[in-house]
């Protein structure tokens, strides 16, 4: 019986598996099952036993003696969990460190400018503009100080594109955040306040002719303390929120809808110098966030997985500004590596997974009044494998 299966049930098996291989290579070129298996690690399944990768590979074929390695099954997995590890990473990334970015910069602008204030020059009405950065110190980042008032409230809007252009993880995203805060001084050396953001993401998956769209919002407490005469900043902040997330594919016929939340914990240290009116300042610093998204049932019955999305990343960074007065244009390179990344990030990245980054920043700051500053600024990421970031800003300050 043994020897009858062997020359006769055997081929045929192996002939369908074969025949529904080559049908996927066909009807997606980009199609790598090496990749597929790997990202099954998070794929979506329709029972907690069902998502190993046996559950979609050519060998499940055999155990099973049918055909049902089928090219729609192999895909989905890839499409599935491609598609969440798109949103848990890039995704999580660029929200995360739009939020940290704004906070980390309005901190040092405070706590510099207020401790330059304590030592006033005194100005005639002529020599106002030209001499302005001397009498109330300079203007930081893309909040810049309020000079010897106490408190402030401050806000932001950003908008950001974002791509991938790898074969699997294709996708372009446009997204909107707007950040609230408020914020207090303590004595002439520590700060502390409170920022609330509101983030929606609006993308395009082209890798499986679907989309992600998203909703969220992060409530973030943050503080710091100088030394060293304004010129040493170390600041803290730690945030957590949830989101909703709208997803589809293969032109809307499947859809989803599952919840998340996130917690973030970020930490900075700056070292600013001024001479004259320049202002010259490094900046390094440690972000990390854990993020967890629900089960869901998409609209054709596939089940997917409760997910962990991970990022540590760590970063040191320049920039210079220049004051005329009440206008500082100011630029600033970043360098950033990703020493930790969630295995869905990994998994589905695969041969084409980037850890580093480097942005470029060029914007100003304009100081219309002892009490009202506005800034701008426009960012760029380079040197991320696939991947590309622009993103615009504008920003308000008013202290009191």
């Amino acid at each position: 019986m043994h020897n009858s299966f062997v020359r006769h049930r055997l081929p045929a098996i192996l002939a369908t598996c074969a025949t529904s291989l080559v049908a996927t290579i066909v009807v997606n070129p980009g199609f790598k099952p090496a990749a597929a298996f790997t990202s099954s690690l998070s794929a979506p399944s329709s029972s907690p036993s069902s998502s190993s990768p046996s559950s979609s590979s050519p060998s499940s074929c055999v155990s099973s003696s049918s055909s049902s390695c089928s090219s729609s099954s192999s895909q989905t997995v890839v499409q599935a969990s491609a598609s969440r590890a798109t949103v848990s990473a890039q995704t999580q990334r660029t929200e995360t460190k739009e939020t940290i970015n704004l906070i980390s910069g309005r901190i040092a602008s405070a706590l510099t400018v207020s401790l330059r204030s304590l030592q006033p020059v005194k100005r005639t009405a002529a020599d106002t503009e030209k001499s302005k950065f001397s009498a109330s110190g300079p203007i930081f980042g893309i909040s810049a100080g309020e000079g010897e008032y106490s408190r402030a409230v401050w806000g932001s809007y950003s908008h950001s594109w974002v791509n991938n252009d790898w074969t699997l993880l294709k996708s372009r995203s446009t997204m909107h955040t707007g950040i609230f805060g408020g914020d207090i001084k303590i004595g002439d050396n520590a700060l502390a306040g409170m920022a609330f953001s509101y983030q929606s993401n609006d993308g395009t998956t082209s890798f499986n002719n679907g989309s992600i769209n998203s909703a969220s919002y992060t409530f973030t407490p943050y503080g710091a303390i100088s030394f060293n005469d304004n010129r040493f900043v170390l600041d803290l902040m730690t945030g957590f929120g949830g989101s909703d997330t709208d997803t589809s594919r293969n032109f809307g016929i499947s859809k989803g809808k599952y919840g998340g939340q996130q917690w973030m914990l970020a930490t900075h240290a700056t070292f600013s110098q001024p001479s004259g009116p320049w202002l010259l300042s490094v900046k390094g610093g440690w972000t990390s966030s854990y993020g967890w998204s629900d089960t869901f049932t998409e609209s054709d019955g596939t089940g997917n997985a409760a997910q962990v999305a991970q990022l540590g990343e760590i970063s040191i960074g320049t920039r210079a500004s220049y004051s005329f007065g009440a206008f500082e244009p100011y630029i600033g390179l970043t360098f950033a590596y990703d020493p930790i990344l969630g295995p869905s990030t990994i998994a589905a990245s695969g041969d084409n997974l980037s850890r580093k980054e480097v942005d470029a920043v060029i914007g100003f700051d304009w100081k219309a009044t002892d009490r009202l500053t506005a800034s701008a600024e426009v960012s760029n990421m380079f040197f991320r494998t696939n991947e590309s970031n622009t993103t615009v800003v504008v920003a308000g300050r008013f202290a009191f």
